[in-house]
């Protein structure tokens, strides 16, 4: 009877605590598995990685893309205005962009085997204030753009991931701009006897080309560095002091997507 009473008197069972120890074995679970399996650790930064390389690749070749397009159209205004037409053959567009481009980067322009010398407006204005800053903001713009993609909800891992895409891109901009020096040729065969090349009376024909050399590649690798840098750090300062941003840049888009499926479901 005693035994009846003490066990109907008796504290009510409370589950919360049986439940947190349920959890907190999960988590230990969790973690012991984590830690006695590295490599699933080790997988998840191979596979980050790859998407970042993936992701500065595409910013690379779409930067470079990006300002040979703007360029192009700026040397279209100076054909229109006959600038290039002094000669007896007119050269061609593409190649003047290519040159312009390049010389904007901050490579050398060369007339046969010497830098071409100031005096030459024709060549001169290949480069102005308007083409330099095409670069400028089209690949601020992409190490906004960059860093934004591979946002993080840790700071360190989304400068890693933005450094891995910084370096590819890098890469594969210098590796598109070294082509483009090796293909762009100002030939200024007949035009005027040699006199637009520097050489008049000599009748030697000349050609405006940029130099491949160890300069090319630092100038073009300095110049996309120091200005998708510039942008990441706008984005990295907005994104994260500013206006702290989400994880990922799509997750709007795939919510959207998600809702939109349920309802058509």
């Amino acid at each position: 009877m005693d035994r009846q009473l003490e066990y109907d008197k008796g504290p009510a069972y409370d589950t919360g605590p049986a439940v947190d120890e349920q959890e907190d074995g999960t988590d230990s679970d969790d973690a012991s598995r984590s830690d006695d399996d590295p490599g699933r650790g080790e997988s998840g930064l191979v596979e980050s990685a790859g998407r970042s390389s993936r992701v500065g690749l595409g910013f690379g070749v779409g930067s470079f893309v990006a300002v040979y397009a703007v360029l192009y159209h700026l040397i279209g205004t100076m054909f229109a205005t006959g600038l290039f037409t002094a000669g007896e053959q007119e050269p061609s567009r593409w190649v003047i962009t290519g040159i312009s481009m390049l010389v904007s980067h901050g490579a050398t322009m060369l007339n046969g085997e010497e830098p071409v010398q100031t005096g030459y407006s024709i060549y001169t204005s290949l480069s102005s204030h308007l083409t330099a800053l095409v670069p400028v903001v089209v690949l601020s713009i992409a190490g906004y753009l960059l860093v934004r993609t591979l946002w993080e909800a840790s700071l360190e891992e989304t400068v890693r991931n933005s450094a891995i895409a910084g370096m590819v891109c890098t890469a594969s901009y210098v590796v598109l701009s070294v082509v483009l020096a090796t293909i762009s040729i100002w030939d200024l065969e007949g035009e005027s006897g040699g006199t637009a090349s520097g050489a008049a009376g000599t009748g030697e024909a000349e050609a405006i080309t940029v130099a491949v050399d160890s300069s090319l590649v630092l100038t073009t690798a300095g110049t996309v560095l120091t200005f998708t840098l510039l942008g990441g750090a706008v984005a990295v300062f907005i994104s994260h002091y500013v206006k702290p941003a989400e994880p990922g840049c799509n997750r709007a888009a795939e919510s959207a997507q998600s809702e939109s499926d349920e309802v058509s479901s």
